[in-house]
């Protein structure tokens, strides 16, 4: 399931609505800073709006035609389960995954 929306990655990324700008405001206020990290998060439907917020997000998404596609408009993501995913000593101040559970 994790990459059935792949092959239709523009139409997904138009037609899919975007997250209550309340909840990305809760949780900007919740976070101890401005780093999140994005699971599943497909096109970046919900990163362009933290990135709005003033938050610096990164993805991580297993579809590679969705990543090449959130890519494409200058989000940063890297392709991966986030079962297996490195993150390098990264740190962030929230993890957040949007509706990535199929």
């Amino acid at each position: 399931m994790a990459e059935s929306f792949g092959a239709q990655a523009e139409r997904y990324d138009r037609v899919r609505p975007a997250y209550p700008d309340d909840l990305v405001a809760r949780i900007v206020a919740g976070s101890p800073g401005p780093e999140v990290l994005d699971v599943g998060w497909g096109t970046g439907i919900a990163a362009r709006q933290f990135q709005a917020a003033g938050r610096t997000v990164l993805g991580v998404e297993p579809d590679a035609r969705m990543a090449e596609f959130a890519r494409a408009r200058g989000l940063p993501v890297e392709v991966a389960t986030f079962e297996s995913w490195e993150p390098a000593g990264r740190v962030f101040d929230a993890v957040v995954a949007a509706q990535a559970w199929h």
